[in-house]
């Protein structure tokens, strides 16, 4: 083993460790997590109680002049419609046309989209309804190149109309990836006064663009049009030149101890969520079963922080764990960097004699709490007032993104699964052998590192040799050369192949799905919220 050999080996082993310590860390720290909340959940006592105050901690930022001035041009034609507009054309008629014009060009391009995915989904859903259906097949599989390099499929389907004439014809639609086969079988709908005029029975395929043209067009003429939920301004106070993003609130909780009497607890768990903790929100609270002085309001996310935290790490583990080779250079590192980490932590631990007792610990952690609160202040009605509008016109802002975010991971996670469920079903299994592994050298503002690909070769069906580059990367590398692996390849481009991962392959789709999916859910959330604040008279008492 010459010098490279020995220097390669020790860049494995560190990533492999560095892996599994990372992997250790985030699935400790989110057991940890999960785990406390669980506790709380089984062993804490579920009682009703109410919002009486709520303790700021930080301080207000006080926007430049500059910044000001810009914010009131943009809020003067913002979410106001043609108000603005009518105003300034009696005023100056020559300075509003540009104005109109450009406005007339932002809700026009909305505009165009809507009435886009309206038809096309007119157009499909006519068909289904009033069209002849007869079976149709897949003959040949299209590929159109653009200018960039890309590649769209495009299915040529034959069919017969009722009266038995033939037809080939190539359907309306291309996509980026093969949804159909050659060979396969669908049903045809086609109009029968215009027999070429047909659509495939086939409800996403035809129907996903023109929900989504319609969805992001509709979202894009709310943004411009401003008819999202408004606050009602009798009462309402002006909007201060203040920012709040940068305080922490602390809500302030009445409820019954177990002796009848009220008890008052300040949390010493913040966030800056300012809505949904305001002075007179009814709400459960857990109470613990040692100290009903001590409570905690339920939510799902800290156990889903946990389990977000605890997933991943496992899989770092396993992925670590099945991966790890035993060299003697590996094994060397691993004892001399767990040496020296536990070298380091037993500098930190005190003896045993210097321990703190359990109620002194809990004393101490208690002591820690109140001064944490002594350093914020308990918010008046006026300031109250001021932090919601704030805050909703801060939420009202950032809705519609939210919203295309969510729309855009679930769409991506959809077309994803579509496409790899089109692979798997035209591709044929076979076993290849891992005869390589590549580095791709990525480097970043943040520093660099190596990315791994096995290449693969495998023998295809008529017996022609054939060799890829996995697409998906790790490091450490996940392969070896010679491992055997399951291999998935399209029978018409052989080099157009996957390693088969079994239930991993899906974990992309269902990531980006979930993740779109919570998005979505949380901009609801926030939409309801604002509706129940849309009403609400200043100050608040």
């Amino acid at each position: 083993m010459d010098a490279f050999d020995v220097a390669m080996n020790a860049m494995m082993a560190w990533n492999q460790i560095g892996l599994l310590a990372g992997g250790l860390v985030m699935f400790g720290l989110g057991a940890l997590l999960f785990g406390d909340a669980m506790r709380w959940r089984i062993t804490g006592r579920l009682v009703k109680a109410r919002i009486v105050d709520v303790r700021a901690l930080g301080q207000p930022k006080v926007k430049k002049p500059g910044a000001v001035r810009e914010q009131k041009n943009q809020e003067a034609t913002a979410g106001v419609g043609w108000g603005p507009f009518m105003r300034a054309a009696r005023k100056s008629p020559g300075a509003a046309t540009g104005g109109v014009v450009i406005a007339l060009v932002v809700l026009g391009i909305p505009s165009m989209l809507v009435c886009a995915g309206l038809y096309f989904g007119y157009d499909y859903m006519s068909l289904r309804t009033a069209g002849v259906e007869v079976p149709g097949e897949i003959v040949e599989i299209k590929n159109e190149h653009d200018s960039e390099g890309g590649t769209t499929y495009r299915p040529v389907i034959a069919y017969e109309t009722y009266n038995g004439m033939p037809m080939r014809e190539e359907g309306s639609l291309s996509t980026g990836w093969r949804v159909f086969r050659r060979g396969e079988q669908v049903a045809v709908f086609y109009d029968k006064d215009d027999p070429a005029r047909f659509v495939v029975k086939a409800f996403w395929y035809n129907m996903a663009l023109p929900i989504g043209l319609t969805l992001m067009g509709s979202m894009l003429l709310l943004i411009f049009s401003g008819k999202f939920p408004k606050i009602s301004r009798k009462g309402r106070p002006k909007k201060k030149n203040v920012s709040y993003a940068g305080e922490m609130y602390y809500p302030v909780f009445e409820y019954k101890l177990p002796n009848g009497e009220l008890g008052r607890y300040e949390g010493d768990t913040g966030s800056n969520s300012f809505l949904s903790q305001l002075p007179g929100t009814e709400c459960a609270v857990l109470v613990h079963p040692d100290d009903p002085e001590k409570i905690r309001k339920p939510t799902f996310a800290i156990p889903f922080i946990g389990l977000a935290l605890a997933m991943p790490g496992a899989v770092m583990l396993y992925i670590a764990a099945a991966s790890y080779e035993f060299t003697l250079i590996s094994i060397l590192m691993f004892l001399g960097i767990t040496g020296f980490g536990a070298y380091k932590i037993g500098r930190l631990v005190k003896p045993r004699a210097e321990w703190e007792t359990k109620a002194a610990f809990r004393a101490r952690m208690a002591e820690k709490s109140r001064l944490k609160r002594q350093q914020g202040r308990i918010l008046t009605p006026d300031e109250i007032s001021d932090r919601i509008v704030y805050y909703v016109s801060l939420q009202k802002m950032w809705l519609p993104v939210m919203v295309l975010i969510g729309a855009g991971l679930i769409a991506g996670g959809y077309y994803w699964g579509v496409n790899h469920s089109a692979f798997k079903a035209r591709a044929l299994a076979t076993k290849g052998t891992v005869v390589e592994v590549v580095s791709d050298y990525n480097s970043t503002s943040d520093g660099s590192s190596y990315t791994y690909h096995p290449v693969v070769e495998f023998e295809t069906a008529a017996g022609k040799r054939t060799e890829f580059t996995d697409r998906s990367g790790s490091s450490p590398p996940a392969y070896s050369g010679g491992e055997q692996v399951a291999v998935l390849y399209d029978p018409d481009n052989p080099r157009k192949a996957q390693i088969d991962r079994g239930w991993l392959d899906r974990l992309p789709m269902l990531g980006l799905m979930a993740v779109g999916i919570l998005v979505l859910l949380q901009s609801m959330w926030t939409y309801f919220r604002l509706r129940q604040h849309a009403g609400q008279r200043f100050p608040v008492a």
